[in-house]
């Protein structure tokens, strides 16, 4: 008898042995890290980003003389700012919207259609008719627009 309690025991502690190993890879596997897949929306998530415009800097050899702008589309009125020109100066703009943008300097007038993707648009490298002249930037947005202006001068 004693031949089958020894194999009964042996029976136990195996199967007990096994259990053990099996709930052991189980936890391991139930910890491990899992990735949740949701599903695809159905329409495009909405957002309240203000329009991005490409970014207006001065070249290299070049510094910023002032920017103006109208970022969030509050439909500013025509704005003018003045500056004195010793160097060779460009004016960079960039508009968004429905609608245009008109920039004066000196005799010169530029005006630039504005659509759903902005574009950098810049005015001729302007040399000053001397030294120190003052030079005024005008600009008049029309219609429903974001706009950016810069005005650059050689170093």
């Amino acid at each position: 008898m004693q031949g089958r309690s020894n194999s009964r025991s042996y029976q136990i502690v195996w199967v007990a042995a096994l259990t053990l190993l099996i709930s052991v890879a189980l936890v391991a596997c139930d910890s491990m890290s899992t990735v949740q897949r949701t599903p695809s929306p159905t329409s495009p998530p909405t957002t309240t980003t203000i329009a991005t415009m490409p970014p207006l800097m001065s070249e290299v050899g070049w510094h910023t003389v002032f920017t103006l702008g109208d970022p969030s589309g509050n439909g500013a009125a025509s704005i003018q700012k003045s500056f004195t020109a010793n160097k060779t100066y460009t004016i960079f703009f960039s508009c968004k919207g429905a609608g245009t943008l008109k920039i004066k300097y000196e005799s010169n007038t530029e005006t630039a259609p504005c659509s759903g993707s902005p574009e950098l648009n810049g005015t001729q490298p302007t040399e000053p008719a001397h030294s120190g002249e003052t030079v005024t930037v005008s600009v008049t947005p029309s219609g429903d627009i974001v706009w950016e202006l810069l005005v650059s001068m050689q170093d």
